[in-house]
């Protein structure tokens, strides 16, 4: 099936929710890996290497752990 071809309305209405369930799944993944990144900060401290150590831990990319480690942060200077 080509990007280009028309699908019906009850296919298409499926594939939204496809991809509503796995954002959602992705968004409740992304809250419960920043709970324990916020765990292991407190425990390691801001060291160096502290996030390089908390992917290895949670085997996730050291990007993402700083974007994690970056949101966390902006939601503390919300919280003040």
């Amino acid at each position: 099936m080509a990007w280009v071809d028309r699908v019906s309305s009850e296919e298409a209405s499926r594939r939204a929710g496809g991809r509503r369930r796995w954002n959602a799944l992705r968004r409740d993944r992304a809250i419960v890996r920043r709970g324990e990144v916020a765990r292991l900060l407190r425990a390691y401290g801001a060291a160096r290497g502290s996030q390089a150590k908390i992917a290895r831990e949670l085997q996730v990319s050291f990007a993402t752990i700083s974007r994690d480690v970056q949101q966390l942060l902006a939601q503390m200077r919300l919280d003040q």
